[in-house]
């Protein structure tokens, strides 16, 4: 969750961003791959990963979303906070680019 504030330090604009980070270290935000992998039945999965997998994602993710925040920025809108809701990793079928 992005947020950004006016200079009195109101709430001006608020985003969900999901960050799909693919293999190559790539960044997809909000994108049509993750979008359709919601709209089917959830599966079981298993535990593949490992605690340096995780933080390499997690420190790729807030990278981007900073970014995300310095983009929308202006001289009337600026920085408010990030929010990290959740993270998972596991592959996603049909990929351009490799799994995630």
């Amino acid at each position: 969750m992005l947020r950004w504030q006016n200079d009195q330090g109101k709430r001006i604009r608020q985003e969900y961003v999901a960050c799909l980070i693919k293999n190559d270290g790539r960044v997809g935000t909000n994108p049509e791959e993750f979008v359709e992998w919601l709209k089917k039945p959830a599966t079981a999965g298993s535990i593949t990963g490992d605690r340096e997998t995780a933080r390499r994602i997690i420190k790729i993710a807030i990278s981007s979303m900073d970014d995300r925040l310095e983009e929308i920025s202006n001289v009337d809108l600026h920085p408010e906070n990030m929010q990290l809701v959740t993270a998972c990793w596991g592959n996603i079928q049909g990929l351009q680019g490799g799994d995630s």
